[in-house]
């Protein structure tokens, strides 16, 4: 559909402003995109907010979308709504089908500019806050550390005034007991004289013990005096030592305190005048976009006056397109009724080659089953007479709680439990599960003991295991490989020679192991003949088609059974 407009019919009208109203229609453009970008950022924030909650992994890009939709509902609308509720208006389009047009037409307009405004005006001061610079802050750290350090020193320093005071009156104090102690003791040998005088002649000295006695607890009594008073000195300095401890705490804790006090008035000042600044900004910004949306109305208006006041009108040139079908519904359209005929050419071809019903036939017999007795027989043991009609179904009999036979494991079985066993351990350990990873080894030895047969020696197992932790550990070759290229030993060994002879199957062209008890077969990647296995791991019949196969597949020379290797 085309749509164009009419030259103007007022030239006068159209010369004057035909310079201002399309400046003026392209600034409104421009007004749209402010509003459209403060619209994105509130309705990104909305959504966000409400998806965050239920759905976090999609949050962003649902809000994206849902930003990007919303924003184009409401700018697209005023874009198509405006220019018509303004004609409404201007041509009187108030009568008849009009005025349903005309009062849906500028509802609709009202609510998005009301829905535009509204938006631009919260998302310009969300925008502002959302990109804004963070307040400057202060930290503590350096009025912390200052106080830890006056802290260390006033405790260092009571710490060693307080061990030296200590020192030196325990010095003192050691020196008066000594003082004492020796005049206690003369007094005492004095007091042991007299005694022993007594008991040799017998004559009675207790006026002169007694003063003795009363001199020794004198003695006793003048120096716990003194002791208590050079106690009571040390405590007074002490005393003062922890006077000056409290004074010099006291003091880093009130600087520490007027530091902390004004790191957070700068920080508190900081943030006012951030928040402020903001708020400015934001409120700036929420009324330049309502200036505008105004502007953009404003653009609108002029346009259409000064289409109504040229004479211009708007025409319209339809197309037979504009009233057809779409062409997505044209080809299905058309599908369908490709298919239908297709279908239904195939469904007459098929009715048209179908005979007529043949005639009908006498219907068939029914027989009435539930008069015929079944046959019944009866399961005994190997070892019970059969009945006259022979009806008995004989039974192996086995002993109660026998168990029925389990084929011994083979050299292949064990080795893959082998590997698997020392695999898990080596994973276990790595993952710090020590207990588990123990009892795996101890299950992976008596593996590698069974694959060895009863006469391996514990050094035998540890051996075999540690090649096996090498293999794993890509740093040495398979054992098994090896091990099985020789004589069965062991466990297997005695599994083959209780195990039935197997009838072996000579090879179209290669040598048969004919050696006891070996019964693996298996097929020749080459020529494809089955062959008995000298190894477990063993591919080709003979040695022609290993080097056959080898040459066809790495592109080396084949198989010459003339060539002689002469040695130097």
């Amino acid at each position: 559909m085309k749509s164009f407009l009419s030259l103007p019919q007022n030239a006068d009208f159209f010369s004057r402003y035909a310079v201002l109203v399309p400046t003026l229609h392209r600034v409104g453009y421009l007004a749209q995109i402010v509003s459209a970008l403060t619209e994105f950022g509130i309705l990104f924030s909305l959504i966000f907010d409400g998806l965050n909650d239920f759905f976090p992994q999609f949050a962003y890009y649902g809000a994206l979308f849902g930003a990007v939709v919303g924003t184009a509902i409401i700018e697209v609308g005023l874009r198509q709504f405006a220019p018509y509720s303004v004609r409404a208006i201007l041509h009187r389009r108030f009568a008849g089908l009009d005025l349903i047009m005309s009062v849906f037409i500028v509802l609709t307009c009202a609510g998005l500019l009301i829905s535009s405004g509204v938006l631009s005006f919260k998302g310009s001061r969300e925008m502002v806050a959302a990109v804004a610079p963070e307040a400057e802050q202060q930290t503590t750290a350096a009025a912390d550390s200052t106080y830890r350090a006056a802290m260390l020193a006033a405790g260092s320093t009571y710490r060693a005034d307080s061990s030296a005071i200590a020192a030196r009156y325990a010095a003192q104090i050691d020196a008066k007991a000594a003082e004492y102690r020796s005049k206690t003791n003369v007094q005492k040998t004095r007091l042991e004289r007299y005694k022993q005088r007594e008991r040799a002649e017998g004559v009675s000295y207790a006026t002169s013990i007694s003063h003795i006695k009363t001199k020794i607890a004198n003695l006793e009594a003048e120096r716990d005096a003194a002791i208590a008073q050079m106690k009571a000195k040390q405590g007074d300095e002490l005393a003062i030592v922890l006077n000056r401890r409290q004074q010099a705490t006291d003091g880093a804790l009130g600087e520490y305190a007027e530091a902390k006090g004004e790191v957070k008035e700068f920080n508190e000042t900081s943030i006012s005048k951030t928040e402020r600044k903001t708020t400015g900004y934001g409120y700036g910004l929420a009324w330049f976009t309502v200036v505008c949306i105004v502007v953009f109305l404003f653009s609108v208006v002029l346009h259409e006056v000064h289409h109504k006041g040229s004479g211009i009108e708007l025409s319209v040139q339809a197309s037979q397109y504009d009233f057809s079908a779409g062409w997505i519904a044209e080809a299905l359209a058309a599908a369908n009724s490709r298919f239908q005929y297709k279908v239904r050419s195939v469904i007459h071809s098929f009715d048209a080659k179908t005979p007529d019903p043949p005639v009908p036939v006498s219907p068939g017999a029914l027989y009435d089953i539930a008069a015929i007795d079944q046959r019944r027989y009866q399961v005994t043991a190997d070892d019970q007479e059969e009945d006259s009609e022979g009806k008995v179904i004989r039974m192996q009999p086995r002993r109660s709680g026998q168990a029925s036979p389990t084929p011994p494991a083979g050299p292949e079985e064990l080795a893959n439990k082998a590997l698997h066993l020392v695999e898990a351990e080596i994973t276990a350990g790595n993952q710090n599960h020590h207990e588990a990873a123990e009892e795996i080894r101890l299950k992976a030895e008596d593996v590698i003991r069974a694959y060895l047969g009863q006469k391996s020696t514990d050094k035998d197992v540890k051996r075999l295991y540690w090649d096996i932790v090498n293999f794993l550990n890509k740093q040495g070759p398979n054992p098994f490989a090896h091990l099985h290229e020789r004589r069965p030993i062991g466990f297997y060994q005695i599994a083959q020679q209780s195990a039935p002879e197997q009838p072996k199957k000579a090879a179209s062209n290669g040598p048969v192991n004919n050696a006891p008890g070996n019964n693996m077969l298996g097929t020749c990647d080459n020529c494809g003949n089955e062959y008995q296995k000298k190894a477990f791991n063993q591919r080709f019949c003979c040695t022609d088609c290993r080097i056959t196969y080898h040459a066809q597949k790495h592109g080396g020379k084949a198989y010459d059974p003339n060539f002689k290797y002469n040695k130097k």
